[in-house]
């Protein structure tokens, strides 16, 4: 993938000045708005033809996501704790928090195809690539336990699996993350 020396693919860059230009052309008309209607842990909506499941996930990739089920479909609107052939944005969440919540999603028996917030509909396998991501991040993160190593890794591109993810400009970023993660439960032991 060519890099524009800023992180960004040349066939990544379209993505980004659509979502650039989508910002821009709707701040005139953006309002904030309180919700009118609030929900612990999930709710059911019940339709005339079809039922949905809202259920909140909590400290994944913020401190609260939702996802909504529709179990007659077998299918999840995973919104941002699903990115599928994309690097995610760590550091606003809980990384070992969001891989229990990857698990869960993916043990679902009533849950077969993914919309994610990032990338393509996916079945179960797009789920279990963004756990071994995790867990790949995480185990390099560990094991980087000095200054050097780290600066080391962070001259390096992504491993083998994730150099053809969109959004690599978010590889560096999550590994400082991890990285001070990793550091500050050390000093915690």
């Amino acid at each position: 993938m060519y890099s524009t020396g800023n992180g960004i693919g040349r066939d990544e860059l379209p993505l980004w000045i659509g979502y650039y230009q989508g910002i821009t052309e709707s701040l005139d008309e953006l309002k904030i708005v309180l919700p009118n209607l609030v929900f612990n842990d999930s709710l059911w909506i019940m339709g005339s033809k079809l039922n949905v499941k809202l259920e909140e996930f909590k400290n994944g990739h913020t401190g609260s996501d939702i996802v909504l089920f529709i179990p007659a479909e077998q299918l999840a609107f995973a919104g941002d704790l699903l990115f599928v052939k994309r690097h995610p944005w760590m550091s606003d969440g809980d990384p070992a928090n969001w891989q229990l919540i990857l698990k869960k999603l993916y043990d679902d028996p009533g849950t077969q195809t993914y919309l994610p917030g990032h990338g393509p509909v996916c079945q179960k396998q797009g789920v279990k690539d963004l756990q071994n991501y995790f867990a790949k991040m995480q185990d390099l993160a560990g094991a980087a336990n000095t200054d050097s190593l780290q600066s080391r890794l962070l001259m390096q591109p992504p491993p083998a699996p994730y150099q053809s993810w969109y959004f690599s400009r978010f590889y560096e970023p999550n590994m400082k993350f991890l990285f001070t993660r990793s550091r500050n439960a050390t000093a915690k032991q």
